[in-house]
């Protein structure tokens, strides 16, 4: 399953860098000609730039070894890490349509659902990861571990939200001062953001095992694959 050809890899991902970039690029506020920093305070844009700046580091790598090209070698940096990530814009696929989404009416009376700018953060940012993921990662690098490792990233968030929301302001005017109903303790209470955070905790765990299953199952695919082709 997975693709070894170099040109299809650094063609995906300066694709994926350009749809990326043209999603944070809309957000942002700058195709409105008003930049809007506030958009950096959110789960999704921030798990969308970190996925730009990883592609953006994976293609670096790519073009660097282009003369030196190991079929069979990682062609992206930090595999681990990768893990986390993947798993963590999941999650910005996954609360939005499930969670999010059904709910929209009430975050803004004039919000937008799946306008461009949405659908490109929440959709095909999330599939072009795990596409990536996919059929371009050498499989099997994972330790079993890794899942329990791979929650410090969105924790990081949640200390950054709930930081900066202490201390902060609106982030809309006469908005929340949290960027997520379940983390505004102001409306659940701090028992309220406990009890989604253990939620979302078991969850992000659960996903990060699913993960780590998929890709055994894929290298176990590829290695199949790699004998009957004599490589």
């Amino acid at each position: 399953m997975r693709i070894l050809n170099k040109y299809f890899i650094i063609i995906y991902r300066i694709f994926f860098l350009m749809i990326c970039g043209y999603g944070l690029y809309l957000n942002s506020g700058l195709s409105d000609g008003v930049f809007q920093p506030q958009m950096f305070l959110y789960y999704t844009i921030l798990s969308n730039l970190v996925c730009f700046i990883f592609i953006g580091g994976c293609l670096v790598k790519n073009l660097r070894e282009f003369h030196t090209w190991s079929p069979m070698g990682i062609h992206t940096i930090l595999p681990r890490v990768k893990g986390s990530i993947t798993m963590c814009i999941t999650v910005t696929f996954i609360i939005y349509h499930f969670i999010l989404a059904p709910t929209a009416f009430i975050m803004s009376p004039d919000y937008s659902l799946y306008s461009m700018r949405d659908i490109i953060v929440h959709y095909v940012v999330p599939f072009m990861m795990i596409f990536d993921w996919i059929l371009l990662d050498k499989k099997g690098l994972y330790r079993i571990t890794e899942p329990l490792l791979w929650i410090g990233l969105p924790y990081v968030y949640l200390i950054f939200a709930l930081v900066r929301g202490y201390f902060g302001g609106s982030i809309t005017p006469g908005g929340s001062k949290y960027p997520y109903f379940f983390l505004d303790i102001e409306k659940v209470g701090s028992a309220g953001v406990i009890k989604y955070t253990l939620g979302l905790t078991a969850f992000f765990i659960i996903l990060g095992y699913l993960i780590l299953g998929i890709d055994k199952v894929l290298d176990k695919t590829d290695i199949k694959k790699n004998v009957q082709n004599g490589l």
